[in-house]
């Protein structure tokens, strides 16, 4: 089933320190598990089996594996987690652990069906400057994956990781040098639309791009 996309807002959650269930150690399960655990949140994986690649990360990432009947789960134990996937390949077991994991107001994602999901896992990238994630409201995460490599191909050149870099330096200096929100992000849009400011940034001249950016500051400031 497909998503109503129009219900969904896109958001980038740092899970370091939550306490993530997954139930179902298969490959969706364990890789979601591993994905989870190396962002630095605090995973529990229920599951009758767990896989290889599971069983071989668990160690390393404080894995915890768990072997019980995704059947038997109930409200109290799920209510100890804040954020919970089911991964397991049975439609009415994981619609009733989110069922009831909503109920209790956690946020579940239900592998089987986006439409009974709280939130869903894109296809995504990041690094230190910026992150990227794309989704298809389940219609296809190979067609999710191709447009986001598409995108890390033709969009993401050095020019614009270089203006990213210069823009975060002269939020900070504006932040240093101007109290009024209204007057730093009014400033903000002057510089990144200024032509001598970005000719400085696509010929790679950054310092230049940064002293123009303070020139344009410094003149408001007089």
């Amino acid at each position: 089933m497909v998503a109503n996309s129009f219900n969904y807002l896109p958001i980038f959650i740092n899970v370091k320190g939550l306490k993530v269930l997954i139930v179902g150690g298969g490959l969706v399960g364990s890789r979601r598990a591993i994905k989870l655990a190396k962002a630095g949140a605090d995973v529990t994986v229920i599951s009758l089996e767990f896989s290889k690649e599971l069983e071989n990360f668990k160690d390393s990432l404080n894995i915890k594996t768990v072997k019980a009947d995704a059947k038997e789960l109930n409200r109290e134990f799920l209510s100890q987690f804040d954020l919970i996937f089911v991964c397991t390949n049975n439609v009415k077991i994981n619609n009733q652990i989110c069922e009831m994991a909503r109920s209790l107001g956690k946020l579940c994602n239900n592998t089987l069906d986006v439409n009974l999901s709280s939130f869903i896992l894109p296809i995504y990238y990041e690094d230190e400057d910026f992150g990227i994630a794309v989704t298809t409201f389940g219609k296809s995460s190979l067609v999710a994956e191709l447009i986001l490599n598409m995108i890390r191909e033709k969009v993401i050149t050095t020019d614009i990781k270089n203006l990213v870099k210069v823009m975060g330096d002269v939020k900070t200096i504006l932040k240093n040098k101007i109290n009024d929100p209204k007057i730093r992000h009014s400033l903000y849009l002057a510089i990144f639309n200024d032509r001598i400011f970005s000719q400085y940034i696509y010929s790679n001249n950054l310092d230049l791009a940064l002293k123009r950016a303070e020139e344009i500051i410094n003149g408001y400031a007089k």
